[in-house]
């Protein structure tokens, strides 16, 4: 499987959107002012969000597993919009947990979580780069590709061998003890 990370990747935030999900719907929480920006939106709306996110990351890791793509363009797509959705969900936890605390900075939860969002994408998108790069190395060599190399090599030492080299490049210092003899 040429893009193992991504999908591991992808299956790691199912998970955790999924159960972030579950943990929403078994809370009961209802609608009311004073809970928070995401409780004011509605109970169901952090449970909706976080299931969005985890179809998302579904889709992502569905479409690297299938993809026979080279390029993989629509997995980095649907992953950019997948980590995307996740980065705007930890922002409104963010602003859900600076109305609900007294200090008004985001728990080290969301912050790790957010930067986790942050290095998987990184993650997908050095993959899908360097993909190519993997395969090309793994190619077999042609016989045009070998006679191409050969002439390739033998131009660049024609020309090296016009460049103009001295035959002597320094003038031969004579010893000298530093006593004069």
């Amino acid at each position: 499987m040429r893009r193992f990370l991504t999908v591991l990747l992808s299956f790691y935030w199912i998970a955790f959107f999924s159960l972030a999900a579950w943990a929403g719907l078994l809370s009961g929480a209802l609608p009311s002012v004073n809970g928070g920006i995401l409780n004011m939106a509605g109970g169901f709306a952090p449970v909706i969000a976080n299931s969005l996110i985890a179809v998302l990351f579904l889709w992502t890791a569905l479409s690297a597993a299938l993809d026979g793509a080279e390029s993989g363009q629509q997995t980095e797509e649907i992953a950019r919009l997948a980590c995307a959705g996740g980065v705007g969900l930890m922002f409104m936890s963010f602003l859900n947990g600076a109305t609900m605390s007294s200090t008004m900075l985001p728990g080290p939860g969301e912050t790790s979580v957010l930067l986790a969002l942050l290095v998987s994408y990184v993650v997908i998108r050095i993959e899908r780069r360097e993909a190519p790069q993997r395969e090309d190395k793994l190619a077999v060599a042609t016989p045009v590709s070998i006679a191409r190399l050969n002439a390739l090599g033998a131009a660049h030492g024609s020309l090296l061998d016009r460049i103009p080299m001295p035959s002597v490049t320094a003038s031969v210092i004579p010893f000298d003890d530093m006593k004069g003899n």
